[in-house]
């Protein structure tokens, strides 16, 4: 096993490996996961804006099906490892929802965290702004 406090980024295998395992991933597994997103990865710098690279279709999904799955430690993780890239998560989750992910079920659940963090007020705007300009796009898209 690997040492706790590791935060290895860029590993596919991982996000994978997540993906692979998405209903049964530990604490630990978890953690791996969301170290693996830095914004030095080759696989998020070009493919931050388009899903059509399977791989990182993979890693976009993942991301927001395990924050509502494992809400909690997700949270608990944002606190306790300063190696996770925080802004650079920040910045995807701020991207429009546009697509059928549970970025509204993630909402909710922070906007009924009693006694948010300074990171989780973050994380509730760039939630309230995915949502917003998702509905705004896809509003525009159907007139």
């Amino acid at each position: 096993t690997r040492e706790r406090s590791t935060c290895e980024k860029c590993n596919v295998e991982v996000i994978k490996y997540a993906s692979d395992n998405w209903d049964k991933l530990t604490k630990t597994e978890i953690e791996q996961f969301l170290c693996s997103y830095d914004e030095k990865c080759a696989w998020t710098t070009e493919m931050m804006e388009t899903r059509e690279n399977q791989k990182f279709g993979i890693a976009w999904d993942m991301l927001f099906v395990l924050f509502d799955k494992y809400f909690d430690q997700y949270l608990e993780l944002f606190e306790e490892n300063e190696s996770i890239s925080h802004d650079y998560l920040i910045k995807l989750f701020s991207q429009p929802a546009i697509y059928d992910l549970p970025h509204k079920q993630i909402l909710t659940k922070l906007k009924n965290k009693p006694n948010k963090t300074e990171f989780q007020n973050r994380l509730e705007k760039a939630f309230e702004y995915s949502v917003a300009e998702g509905e705004r796009i896809f509003n525009e898209y159907k007139e």
